[in-house]
């Protein structure tokens, strides 16, 4: 939960238990507490076990803007994909594409790594994949995923498809256009149920230019 003049929630992944004791699970934050030494709220992170009577402990994480010249994330909308806003008033649907990472291949070629949430509510951003049910229950605002469909490309012309590596991460190989240890662009589509999403919520212009979102990325090295 982050605190600030209109409170609000951020996309969490799946919780993966160690079978030690440990917990391991990643928060993308929407956005930073701090920006130049000013703050801008603070983030709550509150952990159960046990269900509501279990145990809790509450975490306060200090988190500053990234730096690294990498954008954090992008945003589409949906178009009839609708969710409930102000006043009850209809609004496109957000959904928020995390940087996982980018990364060079043995071919040469690169991989690049996303994480895709939507938005519920100012308080519930779910992990989406297929069989997802978002707004479950909502006789006005329910979706379910049918179908999902996420592209990636170095140049906004020529697609390859991401495939789903489970939990709502996917992983778009074989790139090229790319460059190790270099800042380059990578361009995302987004396809739900048919609907193309776009930067605007609106139907795609005619140049496609408002059909993906661009996101920063360095690639990183080949693991060895």
């Amino acid at each position: 939960m982050m605190h600030m003049s209109m409170n609000h929630g951020t996309p969490v992944d799946s919780i993966v238990d160690n079978g030690d004791g440990t917990y391991t699970c990643t928060v993308y934050y929407a956005m930073a507490s701090a920006m130049s030494g000013m703050s801008m709220g603070y983030w709550e992170l509150k952990v159960m076990i046990g269900g509501m009577m279990g145990e809790a402990a509450f975490l306060y994480p200090s988190i500053m803007m990234d730096m690294s010249g990498d954008d954090v994330k992008a945003k589409l909308q949906g178009q009839a994909d609708k969710i409930a806003g102000m006043g009850g008033m209809a609004m496109s649907r957000d959904y928020y594409i995390y940087n996982d990472g980018a990364t060079q291949e043995m071919a040469g070629t690169h991989k690049v790594d996303l994480f895709i949430a939507a938005k519920e509510s100012m308080m519930s951003f779910p992990a989406v994949s297929v069989s997802t049910i978002l707004n479950e229950g909502d006789a006005t605002y329910e979706l379910t995923v049918s179908t999902m469909l996420v592209e990636v490309s170095t140049n906004g012309t020529d697609w390859v498809s991401a495939t789903d590596a489970g939990g709502s991460h996917w992983t778009a190989t074989g790139l090229t256009g790319l460059t190790t240890d270099e800042a380059g662009t990578v361009y995302v589509r987004l396809t739900i149920n048919g609907e193309q999403k776009t930067t605007n919520g609106s139907a795609p212009a005619d140049d496609g230019t408002t059909a993906y979102a661009t996101i920063t990325v360095t690639p990183g090295a080949m693991s060895m």
